[in-house]
């Protein structure tokens, strides 16, 4: 039983390492294309201010890797600046023993060259950046460089701070949270990446609301195009209708109607019986009832007959 523990223990670690190791390259693609840049952007003292109508940098996966980072040092801090400039500069002195030239490269995107405890100008640190680089010129392919040089310090980053950390349940939804505007994309069996969404995926929700709106509407107009002229039609309900020269039933008849025939309704006409409630006739279009009319309580629909037609448009009939 212990043996099969144990085998249970070993075959779940290797499964764990992976996914915590596909989570941790999320992370870090996430912090090198959104939250590094955006910080670099503001600099990092400035990442709380709202002067100017600006409003404080969003970088919750990079602050609470700072908070992470803070507590393994045992230091406490709660100043968002602070806290993340204590983590870079630590994180790139450690990112220095294994590429000095590369953190060098990112130091000088943060940091005041000469004292890091002065705050610097995020446009004249990246204009210096450029003149060392020798690519002052090329600002595209400073760029390019730029984001390579982010998207191997974050995959460090994202390692030195979580590698044997205990990271709340909290923290970690955090900051293994695929932002929006962002998507999985698998790259390979085994290996995602997330990738910002294209236009073509934010709209494609959108286009297919857009269109069931227009099918529903395109339904309802062949829908009254082409059933509207039979729905205004009337048809006998199961006994035989008499016909009528005038809406009354002394007048004059004509030919019957059988049982299920149709014709086509000219107008209605109400006549008000002595408790003023209404009679409905419906004068005929059709031959061989031409301008007769019928009770609408012989039709299919019975006594509702008349208020649908006069509903559906047809119009009432002139009084005499």
């Amino acid at each position: 039983m212990a043996d099969e523990d144990t085998a249970d223990e070993a075959t779940e670690q290797p499964q764990q390492a992976a996914e915590d190791s596909e989570q941790r390259a999320v992370l870090a693609q996430v912090i090198a294309k959104e939250e590094l840049p955006r910080i670099r952007q503001r600099g990092v003292d400035d990442l709380d201010l709202t002067a100017h109508n600006r409003k404080p940098v969003s970088c919750e996966r990079v602050e609470q890797l700072a908070r992470v980072h803070s507590e393994k040092k045992g230091t406490s801090a709660n100043s968002r600046p602070v806290l993340v400039r204590s983590l870079i500069d630590d994180a790139l002195s450690a990112y220095a023993e294994q590429n000095e030239a590369s953190a060098t490269f990112i130091r000088e995107l943060f940091f005041n060259s000469e004292d890091t405890t002065v705050p610097a100008n995020p446009g004249k640190l990246l204009d210096d950046a450029r003149k060392k680089s020798g690519l002052a010129d090329n600002p595209q392919k400073f760029d390019r460089i730029r984001r390579k040089e982010f998207a191997k310090f974050s995959e460090f980053l994202a390692d030195y701070v979580l590698r044997d950390a205990a990271v709340s349940p909290k923290t970690a939804r955090i900051i293994y949270k695929v932002p929006k505007g962002y998507r999985f994309e698998q790259v390979k069996r085994g290996t995602w990446q997330v990738v910002r969404t294209s236009l073509r995926h934010r709209v494609r929700v959108p286009i297919a609301i857009v269109a069931i709106i227009m099918l529903g509407i395109v339904a309802v107009l062949v829908y009254f195009i082409y059933r509207l002229p039979e729905d205004t039609k009337i048809k006998v309900g199961r006994k035989t209708a008499n016909t009528y020269a005038e809406p009354s039933l002394s007048a004059l008849k004509g030919s019957p109607m059988k049982p299920g025939q149709w014709a086509d309704p000219l107008c209605v006409a109400t006549v008000l019986r002595a408790d003023y409630t209404p009679v409905y006739w419906v004068q005929i279009e059709t031959r061989p009832w031409e301008n007769y009319y019928v009770l609408a309580t012989d039709l299919s629909m019975g006594v509702k007959e008349g208020e649908a037609l006069l509903l559906a448009g047809i119009p009432r009939c002139p009084t005499k």
